[in-house]
């Protein structure tokens, strides 16, 4: 709806600023452009490596975990998950739909729903074409996304942009090279 349509925006344009107080931030601390240009660049690979992007949380070795959580793309991307997917009444995998995106996706209709019928025998339960097997919330439970609302990730976005805008004062005050005599 159109609440879930403004907090995108909210949640987009938090994530616009507080990456931009990081590079804001390593620029205070790195003088010179293309060191901190690929300083910039290597921490914002690993936040988007470790930060749930391309591996769940729950796939994270142990001794990397605390990087996922101080990743900056964490909790924007957990944002919008949960503002997309957080309804179990919307229905994402039906039926035959349960076999796309695997081996059995070229196989006819017909025998798919035979699929499911052998299925529903071997499990003791219908499943038939209609059968809702994945809904929003399961999508994030396999995600590893349960720990936060979509608005404690608003806020902790937030505070990250306040957190490197602070830090980056610091810099300014105790690392400039251009003091006033």
């Amino acid at each position: 709806g159109l609440g879930s349509f403004f907090y995108y925006c909210l949640i987009i344009y938090a994530a616009f600023w507080s990456g931009s107080s990081v590079v804001t931030f390593i620029s205070g601390v790195i003088p010179n452009v293309m060191i901190s240009f690929m300083a910039t660049i290597t921490y914002l690979s690993y936040c988007l490596l470790l930060g749930g992007f391309f591996i769940s949380r729950n796939r994270i070795p142990i001794y990397w975990k605390w990087f996922h959580y101080i990743s900056l793309l964490k909790y924007t991307y957990e944002a919008v998950l949960i503002n997309e997917f957080d309804d179990p009444s919307r229905c994402f995998v039906e039926g035959v739909q349960v076999f796309d995106g695997t081996l059995l996706a070229e196989v006819p209709d017909a025998m798919k729903v035979k699929l499911l019928d052998t299925l529903s025998n071997s499990l003791g339960m219908k499943i038939t074409e209609s059968t809702c097997l994945r809904t929003g919330t399961d999508l994030l439970t396999q995600q590893g996304i349960t720990q936060l609302s979509k608005w404690d990730c608003l806020w902790i976005t937030l505070a990250w942009g306040f957190f490197f805008r602070i830090l980056f004062y610091f810099a300014l005050l105790f690392g400039s090279k251009n003091k006033r005599t």
